[in-house]
């Protein structure tokens, strides 16, 4: 691109071309993980620093991202009454992102927290009952858990009046 660049309105209507989007899409955020080489290793040391100090030569196993947009965490503000937005909610498509469970994500990840990212990300899938055969099998399945206790609360209440009877006749 040639910078600077004269720009008008005019340009909004001019569709562009297909052919200009061939390439690949481009990472907007990598994890880094591992050791790594310090930057200061073969820097002299600053003027006035008298105490000898070893600068290790890696760092210990670390993580790092890199994210390349840094408006990514950043809140949109209400102009009416300057007041934040939630974190990933765009005002002007009233749609909500992703970038709040990103933040957490990375936050969990960052501290060996797996398990709370798991549970984030868990979706519940809700499995609605056939309509169908619930009205052709309602009765029977009230009866069933209308009667059922019942029984078993008297068979229970049988046996145990012949269990106690059969224990203390003798």
């Amino acid at each position: 691109f040639e910078t600077p660049k004269m720009l008008s309105l005019q340009m909004l209507a001019v569709q562009p071309a297909q052919k200009e989007y061939t390439s690949v899409p481009k990472s907007a955020a990598v994890l880094l993980e591992g050791s790594f080489k310090s930057v200061f290793l073969n820097r002299p040391v600053p003027e006035g620093i008298t105490e000898n100090y070893n600068v290790p030569s890696q760092s210990k196993p670390t993580k790092m991202i890199v994210i390349g947009d840094g408006d990514v965490f950043l809140n949109q503000v209400s102009k009416a009454d300057n007041t934040p937005f939630p974190l990933g909610f765009d005002r002007y498509t009233q749609q909500n992102y992703g970038n709040k469970a990103l933040l957490l994500n990375i936050a969990d990840y960052f501290t060996d927290d797996d398990n709370l990212i798991a549970l984030r990300n868990k979706q519940i899938k809700v499995r609605l009952l056939d309509r169908t055969k619930l009205r052709a099998e309602k009765t029977k399945w009230q009866l069933i858990n209308a009667v059922a206790p019942l029984l078993l609360l008297i068979c229970f209440a049988i046996f145990q009046h012949y269990y106690r009877k059969h224990k203390y006749a003798k």
